[in-house]
């Protein structure tokens, strides 16, 4: 079993090296056709174990492996067919004469001869173009070399046979790079070390830390490739596909070019650029340089990560020296170049931009190559316009003038107006970078700009940007319902289209149309959201219109919207406000309140109707409110039921497109008026009265007369002639009167008593505007004698009292009534003599009611 391949050792740096030491002459012709390898297979008379069979080392060398990935296929991948190891043959195990002590202290030639000749009846090794070695040393502990011929083998020199030593599990690539010193091919050198062998990653002739890659490889670790320098030193390269760049004057030129492991690919597979570089090749122990060479041209190749170059890095552009040592010298400060990188060596009138790179499946990469800064193309590609706050890709593409070819991985600055960014071209040589327009919209200069490099000029670009105004949404988000009368709060949110909200902008509202429309307004809070309170709504109930709209600034389009909102009547409330009392046959002028229920506020210019009393009888009034919400009107003249003593009022709103109806109820008190008169009143001992004449007890509220007489009377102890009474009411006066003509009255025990045309006048009256009642009382006597003897009549005066015995005659008197507005009782004359008799002559009496 195949023991696993070890990294290389310090020993295998050290046998590196030394291949050095054995010179190895530049080819004198190309490396093409038939070469055939002789490969011998050592052991030792102290290690005799043989790791594999004869098969095994025929399909890694020969064409028996060929698509195995071994020397064989190699050595045809790389030179593009031209090497044909066809023939190679395999033999051992042979056992040399020396154990491994001794064979490893062998020089190299002694090495080689040690083995080969141990085949050299098997082979004839004029036959072939190298020996290749290989012995049974484990651990990386064997020989590990490689030269052009001639090569000596049992005391023969072969002038034409190169050759080769390596353990036999050597990695794939040390075997690589030692076959190929063994084809005549020199080490590649890396130019920041130029005097030391190696270094060069991307050549297998320098494979010490080159990339390798353990894919696609017969036995461990295989590849890379070869430079271009070294397929060129090898005639490998097609001359049709090497192109030579004439940096003589200022000029530029864009390439496209094939990847060195993809000659299927059109395109040059290298470029050259004359250039005398002063190279150190050689130096002593202390790394004094001892001689120098001097560069023919720099090479451009491209290397794609594929095939025996998989273990590169990536696919890059690559540069080399080819020095007039015929040795190549790996550009290392430019390492392996991709899209956007550039090299410039200015002295040398070399400048080297890669532009692009396509892997697959073209495997082929675009390079300019100039003699002079390279002429850059920036056009400004973006939009031209936008809307305010609104996000915008400003782009530029930057390319080479003229070729267009893309200039990656450069950064571009882009403005508009005070606004910037910068953005690092793409692989197309775009430039894309996004800006927010918080600018006035306007017209603005939107510019790119580049700043060139070493090897690209710098470019600018301008074109005219338009900033438009950003259009708005405006919705309102208020109520749907209000209610007239009531402060009522709107709302509504302002926003960009498609966008965030807008702050700090005003909003106005109009609620209904024409006449009737209110309005307010409000600015937008962080939310986008704008409030204003129309602190009294009024507006005809149902549907009403509601608009919002933003007028527009300097940085947004107006906008509106329209939206309904229902309107519900509001409550009202009425109040009575009087009058407290009326009069039939007058004026009476009512009065009320109406406001909002809520928050008592006047409504003004509305109908409030008055009602007084009921059915038949009701009498109305209207009025219109003032600005105190007052209405007023008046009865002309009030008409009530006599028999009233009050009326009902009934206030009434009917309501309109705004407010609910509102009523009220009141109890007025209607003026009316009583009284009683007769002319005679006679009450003897324990009898009971007998009154002649007598109105009996009028009541009413309107206008009335009342009269009771007659022409003579006898009562036993009183006669009289012409005895007559009345009540008279309206006009707010209640008038009794009573009349005697000729009276005698007898009352036993005392004289008599004799008078003539005896009245008794009472009257009450109610003055309306404003209520005032009084009451007034008269008597007239035409004459009075008591037992004969004249009284003085010519005056009365209230309450005159005569006195005769225990008895009195009170002449005119008066008595207020109790519990009437005003009233009056007046008696002529009242005769009282306790326990006989009690006689009144000509009684009147009037009262008036509810008047305050």
């Amino acid at each position: 079993m195949r023991r696993p391949l070890a990294k290389p050792s310090v020993f295998l740096v050290a046998v590196l090296a030394l291949t050095a030491i054995w010179a190895v002459p530049s080819p004198a012709r190309a490396i093409s056709g038939n070469h055939p390898l002789a490969v011998v297979l050592c052991k030792f008379t102290d290690q005799q174990d043989e790791p594999h069979n004869v098969a095994y080392y025929e399909d890694m060398f020969s064409q028996s492996g060929a698509g195995k990935k071994g020397v064989f296929d190699y050595w045809k991948d790389v030179s593009y067919g031209n090497l044909d190891l066809t023939g190679t043959v395999v033999k051992g195990w042979y056992t040399a004469d020396k154990t491994v002590a001794e064979f490893n202290v062998l020089n190299r030639a002694s090495q080689i001869d040690v083995c080969a000749s141990k085949a050299d009846p098997d082979i004839a090794f004029e036959d072939f173009a190298g020996v290749v070695v290989l012995t049974n040393h484990t651990n990386l502990n064997g020989p590990l070399f490689g030269g052009g011929p001639p090569t000596q083998i049992g005391g023969k020199t072969y002038p034409a046979l190169g050759r080769m030593a390596a353990e036999e599990d050597q990695a794939l690539s040390g075997i690589l790079h030692e076959t190929g010193h063994s084809f005549g091919l020199d080490h590649s050198r890396k130019l920041s070390t130029s005097t030391s062998h190696y270094n060069d990653k991307y050549d297998v002739m320098s494979c010490f830390g080159c990339y390798v890659t353990p894919e696609h490889s017969y036995q461990g670790d295989g590849g890379p490739g070869l430079n271009a320098v070294m397929l060129e030193i090898a005639q490998w390269l097609p001359p049709n596909r090497v192109s030579t760049f004439d940096n003589n004057q200022c000029r530029q030129q864009t390439y496209t070019m094939a990847a060195l492991n993809h000659p299927e690919a059109g395109g040059p597979l290298e470029l050259r650029i004359p250039a005398s570089v002063r190279i150190p090749n050689a130096a002593d122990s202390s790394g004094q340089t001892t001689s120098t060479t001097t560069s023919d041209y720099y090479t451009v190749e491209l290397r794609s990560k594929s095939g025996w170059d998989l273990g590169i890095p990536q696919d890059a552009f690559v540069l080399h020296l080819k020095g007039q040592d015929n040795i190549s010298y790996w550009v290392d400060a430019a390492d392996g170049m991709t899209a956007g990188k550039v090299y410039a060596d200015a002295a040398q009138k070399a400048y080297v931009a890669v532009n692009s790179i396509d892997p697959t499946p073209a495997s082929t990469g675009v390079v300019t190559l100039a003699s002079c800064k390279i002429n850059a193309k920036l056009a400004y590609s973006g939009p031209t316009s936008g809307d305010y706050h609104d996000p915008v890709t400003l782009t530029a593409d930057l390319a080479v003038d003229p070729s267009a070819a893309p200039i990656p991985n450069a950064r571009v600055n882009l403005s508009l107006g005070s606004q910037s960014c910068s953005d690092v071209t793409d692989v197309s040589g775009r430039a894309s970078c996004q800006i927010v327009l918080d600018q006035v919209p306007g017209t603005y200069s939107v510019e790119a700009s580049y700043a060139g490099n070493d090897v690209y000029n710098a470019q600018t670009s301008a074109k005219t940007f338009t900033i438009n105004k950003r259009n708005t949404v405006v919705q309102y988000t208020g109520p749907s319902k209000v209610t007239n009368g009531s402060a009522v709060t709107f709302q509504a949110g302002l926003a960009e289209k498609d966008g965030d909200q807008i702050e700090g902008r005003t909003v106005s509202f109009t609620l209904g149309t024409g006449a009737t429309a209110q309005t307010c307004s409000g600015k937008t809070d962080p939310a986008g959201v704008a409030r204003c309170e129309i602190s009294r709504v009024l507006q005809p109930a149902g549907q009403t219109a509601m608009r919002v709209a933003f007028a527009g600034d300097d940085f947004y389009v107006a906008s509106a919207a329209d939206a309904t909102v229902e309107a519900l009547k509001g409550k009202a409330s009425v109040s009575y406000g009087g009058p407290s009392n009326i009069a039939n046959d007058f004026p009476a002028t009512f009065q009320a309140t109406l406001t909002q229920e809520d928050r008592s506020i006047p409504l003004e210019n509305r109908t409030v109707t008055f009602t007084v009393g009921s059915g038949s009888s009701a009498q109305k009034c209207s009025g219109t409110t003032d600005a105190g919400g007052h209405a007023k009107c008046t009865i002309p003249n009030v008409a009530q039921p006599a028999t009233a003593t009050g009326a009902g009022v009934q206030v009434a709103f009917a309501g309109d497109d705004f407010f609910l109806p509102a009523g009220a109820s009141a109890t007025v008190k209607l003026l009316y008026y009583t009284g009683r008169s007769y002319g005679l009143s006679a009450k003897v001992a324990l009898l009971p009265p007998t009154v002649v004449s007598d109105t009996g007890e009028v009541s009413t509220a309107a206008k009335s007369a009342n009269e009771k007489s007659a022409a003579s009377v006898s009562l036993g102890i009183v006669s009289a002639s012409a005895v007559s009474a009345s009540v008279t009411t309206g006009a707010g006066t209640s008038t009794g009167m009573a009349t005697t003509g000729d009276v005698t009255i007898g009352v036993p025990g005392l004289p008599v008593i004799r008078a003539t045309n005896v009245r008794a006048t009472s009257q009450s009256t109610c003055q309306a505007g404003p209520f005032t009642a009084t009451a007034t009382g008269t008597v007239t006597i035409g004459s009075l004698t008591v037992g004969g003897i004249v009284q003085p009549t010519t005056t009365v005066a209230p309450n005159t009292v005569i006195r005769v015995g225990t008895a009195t005659i009170t002449l005119n008197e008066q008595k207020p009534v109790p519990g009437s507005s005003a009233g009056l009782l007046v008696n002529a004359i009242h005769i009282s003599a306790p326990g006989v008799a009690d006689v009144v002559v000509s009684a009147a009496r009037s009262d008036v009611h509810n008047c305050p």
